[in-house]
């Protein structure tokens, strides 16, 4: 049986911004990379900096982003391969792992979570303020205006931040109004409750 990727050969790109939204994760549903490439293939398409022979994380992530995968993914696959922590992994290393065990792992992280880590960079206080997600989302691919619309729609207390409760509760499916209509205009925030 042929296992997961690990480094390059992805898909064509990664999914639309539409399909990803706040709550973005690879789960179920989500579909499986393709079988990853040999070795040889792995490093002589990843391996652009020092030409070693084995590749840095830099490199590991950028290949597996160019291929579709989140970078919380690309990061969590690349420390589950690095079994000696070197930072880098080599061609013993690569043929050791267990991808598709590494692949479900990383792609299985808790969605509050993973996006803590990744959007609450600002002052690291456990909730993800407009500012936060507008960045993390545009990292994603996300106009401003679709930001905004999103983060409005999360912000259901209107605090001015996401808390776990709020994330948890949003449906992704709430977040397509938030999307440029093919040849229609840009989305529109949702207006500020009135001051009382």
């Amino acid at each position: 049986a042929q296992t997961r990727v690990v480094a390059g050969g992805g898909p064509p790109g990664p999914p639309p911004p539409q399909a990803k939204g706040l709550k973005t994760r690879l789960g179920k549903g989500a579909p499986a990379p393709p079988a990853p490439p040999t070795w040889e293939q792995a490093v002589g398409g990843c391996d652009a900096g020092e030409k070693d022979g084995k590749l840095s994380k830099d490199e590991a992530v950028a290949c597996l982003i160019v291929g579709g995968l989140p970078k919380f993914v690309a990061e969590c696959i690349f420390d589950k391969v690095d079994a000696d922590e070197s930072g880098k992994v080599d061609e013993a290393e690569f043929k050791a792992a267990d991808h598709e065990k590494v692949f479900e792992e990383c792609s299985n992280k808790p969605a509050w979570e993973t996006a803590v880590e990744e959007c609450d960079t600002g002052d690291k206080d456990g909730k993800i303020s407009e500012a936060e997600a507008t960045v993390c989302l545009a990292k994603q691919g996300l106009s401003p205006e679709s930001a905004k619309c999103i983060f409005d729609k999360v912000d259901s207390d209107k605090s001015g931040k996401v808390n776990e409760t709020e994330f948890k509760a949003f449906k992704s499916e709430d977040a397509a109004a938030c999307f440029p209509k093919p040849d229609g205009p840009p989305p529109k925030a949702e207006a500020p409750p009135p001051a009382k």
